[in-house]
């Protein structure tokens, strides 16, 4: 398992952009596109540390967004996403290791429809899993 992305929930995805890349100096590795799944425009910036590892920004698109809720606590840190090489066995451990999967894998349009998960709580903060793209 690797740590992949950090997720932020933004008000203005195109705003919060500007900002990551003029105040920190990160750049956008993913414009902004909607996953009609998640309800929520996600953008991709690279963090710098290598091995692909970015920052997503999470702009919801519908009232019932996963995200809205977060939002309406001012936004700000989400979940942790960590790539692993088989969802199902990784669910299936954290399970047994007292976990509440709060969303089963599932395919996600953001990453070339690989299946992403959610696991809470680990240290209340929400975990995503990410399948590892096949070679």
């Amino acid at each position: 398992m690797r740590l992949h992305h950090i997720a932020v929930v933004v008000k203005d995805i195109s705003k919060s952009i500007k900002t990551y890349e003029n105040i920190l100096g990160l750049d956008t590795v993913a414009k902004p596109g909607e996953d009609p799944v998640q309800k929520v425009n996600a953008a991709f910036l690279d963090l710098g540390w290598g091995d692909g590892i970015t920052l997503e920004l999470l702009e919801p698109t519908a009232q019932d967004s996963p995200v809205m809720k977060s939002l309406g606590r001012g936004g700000g840190l989400h979940h942790l996403c960590f790539e692993v090489d088989d969802i199902d066995e990784e669910i299936r451990k954290v399970k047994e290791r007292g976990a509440r999967v709060v969303c089963e894998p599932v395919s996600a349009c953001g990453f070339d429809n690989r299946r992403i998960a959610f696991v809470f709580p680990v240290d209340n903060i929400l975990v995503e899993f990410v399948e590892k793209e096949k070679s």
